[in-house]
């Protein structure tokens, strides 16, 4: 009897193929999110720092006004940063789904892998059985 093959075994193995790229690119999505996220965080450090330095100490009117600019860039910088966290966001998300869908498709291959293999063994039990009975037969009948 010859050995189980799945006819569709090269669509598998492709979609397979296709969920490691998805999971490489989330992978790099996710990066990019918190790199993006950890920028962020540093520019609110340091307009935390500016803000507390202006409380603290006391300055001249064009130190005063220097640190006042500098607030403002830091603001500035962090509202264009606010973006690109969230259009990393955004990017990851879409990779999540690309990935969740890559992932359905290879699940669905494998199940039906699975019902071919379990149809296979069916089969193969069938003819077993039935070549056992020709068997029994043959011999009631040589008696």
């Amino acid at each position: 009897m010859k050995s189980f093959r799945y006819s569709m075994q090269s669509i598998l193995d492709y979609r397979r193929d296709l969920e490691e790229e998805e999971k490489l690119k989330f992978a790099q999505a996710q990066k990019e999110y918190l790199k993006q996220k950890e920028i962020l965080e540093g520019v609110e450090r340091k307009l935390d720092d500016a803000f507390s330095a202006r409380i603290k100490k006391k300055y001249r009117i064009h130190e005063l006004k220097n640190l006042s600019e500098y607030i403002h860039l830091l603001k500035e910088r962090k509202d264009m940063q606010k973006k690109r966290v969230e259009e990393s966001e955004r990017n990851l998300e879409i990779k999540r789904q690309q990935l969740i869908s890559a992932q359905k498709d290879r699940k669905i291959m494998e199940k039906h892998k699975e019902k071919a293999y379990e149809q296979y063994n069916t089969e193969l039990n069938q003819e077993e059985q039935k070549i056992i009975d020709e068997l029994a037969l043959y011999s009631y009948y040589r008696r």
